[in-house]
């Protein structure tokens, strides 16, 4: 009996998420080295504006349009855009 089809497209967008990642191992491991390197914590400004830069760099090096929206007393909301439209959720990370 043939999976559903909700079931088929998540196979399907895994399979390329996992094909996306297979040959950049090394790249992965550095940038989340990097982000754990980062002293942050939700009360540290400087740290969560650290860590969102370093977000911001790594999501604009794959083409992806970031906006920073400015907050005085909390880190800064980075705003991510991928082109392309989808009736689905967004997130919030």
């Amino acid at each position: 009996m043939p999976a559903p089809v909700s079931q088929t497209a998540s196979f399907s967008r895994a399979d390329q998420a996992v094909a996306w990642l297979a040959p950049r191992g090394a790249e992965m491991e550095a940038l989340l080295n990097r982000f754990v390197s980062i002293d942050s914590y939700s009360h540290d400004k400087a740290g969560t504006d650290a860590m969102g830069e370093a977000v911001a760099e790594a999501l604009a090096a794959d083409g992806i349009v970031v906006t920073r929206i400015p907050n005085p007393t909390f880190g800064d909301v980075i705003r991510a855009e991928v082109a392309g439209h989808s009736d689905g959720p967004y997130a919030l990370l």
